[in-house]
């Protein structure tokens, strides 16, 4: 053992051998007192994101600092405006942003001893509203109004949410919303419509108004109209027709503010009526399926999307005739053919004969078909037909003639037999 360890350092040395440790204390509590008592850093970041009127702005945090100061500027910093103050936390949203131009922001760290440095975000660019939609049309209907646009050129770097549809039914002197962010199918040719049924008078006249509305807020309008004011139509002055075969050619005189016909028919004096054709455009129409030993009455309605007019009748369309039978058939024979004559028949029933038909048979009990309208030139008031294909030297024939018209083909009247 040492005898020198046993014996207790004098006090004047312990004293030496605590300094350093001593100084190290007292020099770092004095560093964190003067960094708890100086004014904050400066963010190293400082960005921002627009929306509708706002601006979202976010920085890195400051150490030291208690809150935050925001500064915005539109003028290319000319000049300042405080946006936010003492904001805690390192983000804020600012509103009352113009959409129209550019902003700066810049940030500033605070604490109980002063203000740090202010930085600077880089530009934030405008925010565009989509343009107008490229155009706007009107259509109406019974009670409603159709809207229809499409979409505008640009969208102004923002999807667009839906549009607003205004109506003015006082000439555009007042307007009422019709539709908010509404945003209906396009359903042709990139169309959007949107259908009007509440508040539309059929006797006044529309304007209406679309915009296009995204993140950056509603764009500008775009007008159409306006649209007249509709009611229900006219009648009809006259309505006449004329027979065909079968059919009746209906003409009628045009009603005021329709935009189609509805045509019915009778056959029994008016007892009854049966819807020939509806919504025909124009002011004529042929009917099919008309018998034609019947006579006919036609009536006309005028129509629009608000309803039907009044009813205009026609007179009597009487019967159409068909011409009687020829008036006389015979035969006649040679090698290889027949010959079959006829003469006209009394009557042609009130419209011209077009032609006659000739069938031909070896024993009535089956018939074929010579001839299908066909008009040779009579000799003398006879007419003749050769039929020259599937005759057979020895066998005897019948034969069959009738005339034709617009009536249709009138009886037939036979001849024969004409033997080997």
């Amino acid at each position: 053992m040492n005898p020198l360890r046993a014996l207790p350092l004098p006090l004047s040395v312990l004293r030496l051998a605590a300094l350093p440790a001593l100084l190290i204390v007292a020099l770092a509590f004095g560093a964190f007192e003067a960094a708890a008592q100086s004014p904050p850093g400066t963010p190293s970041s400082v960005s921002a994101t627009r929306g509708n009127g706002t601006l979202s702005v976010a920085w890195s945090a400051v150490s030291n600092a208690t809150s935050y100061n925001v500064n915005t500027t539109s003028n290319w910093k000319k000049s300042w405006q405080r946006a936010a103050s003492n904001v805690s936390g390192t983000s804020v949203t600012l509103t009352g942003i113009d959409n129209d131009f550019a902003y700066f922001v810049s940030v500033q760290a605070v604490n109980a001893n002063g203000l740090g440095g202010w930085r600077d975000s880089g530009v934030i660019q405008t925010l565009q509203t989509a343009t107008a939609p490229a155009s706007v049309s009107l259509a109406r209907g019974a009670g409603y109004l159709d809207v229809s646009w499409t979409a505008p050129s640009s969208d102004g770097g923002n999807s667009i949410t839906g549009y607003d549809v205004v109506i003015s039914g006082d000439g555009k002197v007042s307007w009422w919303r019709a539709a908010t962010n509404v945003n209906p199918p396009i359903l042709i040719e990139d169309i959007h419509t949107y259908r009007v049924s509440s508040g539309i008078d059929d006797g006044k006249s529309y304007h209406a108004a679309v915009r296009a509305v995204s993140a950056a807020g509603p764009g500008p309008w775009k007008n159409a109209g306006p649209i007249a004011s509709q009611s229900l139509p006219g009648t009809p002055s006259s309505v006449s027709a004329t027979r065909g075969n079968g059919t009746l050619n209906v003409t009628w005189s045009a009603a005021s503010n329709a935009t189609g016909y509805n045509i019915n028919a009778t056959s029994n004096w008016k007892k009854s009526w049966q819807r020939a054709a509806s919504n025909v455009s124009g002011t004529s129409t042929t009917l099919t399926g008309i018998n034609n030993a019947a006579t006919y009455y036609i009536s006309i309605q005028a129509v629009n999307s608000v309803g039907g007019g009044g009813w205009r009748n026609s007179d009597a369309i009487d019967t159409l005739r068909t011409a009687t039978a020829p008036a006389s058939v015979s035969l006649s024979r040679g090698a290889g053919y027949l010959d079959v004559s006829w003469t006209a028949p009394s009557s042609d029933g009130g419209n011209s004969i077009t032609g006659y038909d000739i069938v031909v048979s070896d024993s009535k009990t089956s018939w074929w078909r010579a001839a299908t309208e066909t008009n040779p030139t009579p000799v003398n008031g006879t007419y003749t037909y050769r039929v020259t294909t599937g005759i057979d030297d020895a066998k005897f024939y019948h034969a069959a003639v009738r005339a034709v018209s617009a009536a249709g083909p009138g009886p037939w009247k036979n001849a024969g037999p004409i033997y080997p």
